[in-house]
């Protein structure tokens, strides 16, 4: 059960939204629980994070060369564009596979292994990836493009 709580002005903790409201009712009176709690990071950031990756995958998704493994057409996912775009904008950690050879896994960007200063820091080197990868040069500025997730977020209010 993931549960988002809010400290009130009187102390005490409250579920904070719907779904934690629904977890905490179903919580019998005097029930113990035990729980690892973290610090969340501004949600509308992260939101606008996300409204990046998918514009940019939008782009890449209609330029993107035409690949076939084993005869079979394969697709873009917008999960590995994000973690290649995270990679590639410098947070991934790296390990050593049993053939020697090295894996490049793209840093986690959950509220608990990632402040909101490093995840900011996260977004600004993403544009500049997806800037330099997805669009054709001089196509978009930096300001254009982070006016245009904020369009997206709008428009999804």
């Amino acid at each position: 059960m993931d549960l988002i709580i809010v400290k009130t002005a009187s102390g005490l903790f409250a579920p904070y939204g719907e779904e934690s409201q629904e977890a905490v009712a179903k919580v019998k009176v005097g029930q113990l629980l035990q729980g690892k709690f973290t610090r969340m990071r501004n949600y509308e950031y992260h939101k606008r994070m996300f409204a990046l990756w998918q514009l940019g995958f939008d782009i890449y998704t209609e330029t993107a060369p035409g690949v076939e493994y084993k005869g079979e057409r394969i697709q873009p996912t917008l999960d590995r564009f994000r973690k290649d775009v995270t990679i590639l904008a410098g947070y991934y950690e790296t390990s050593v596979r049993l053939d020697g050879t090295i894996r490049v896994e793209a840093k986690s960007i959950s509220f608990a292994s990632m402040d909101q200063t490093e995840f900011e820091a996260l977004f600004s080197a993403s544009i500049n990836v997806i800037l330099a990868r997805c669009f054709k040069p001089g196509a978009m500025t930096e300001d254009q493009l982070r006016a245009r997730v904020d369009e997206v977020l709008e428009f999804d209010k």
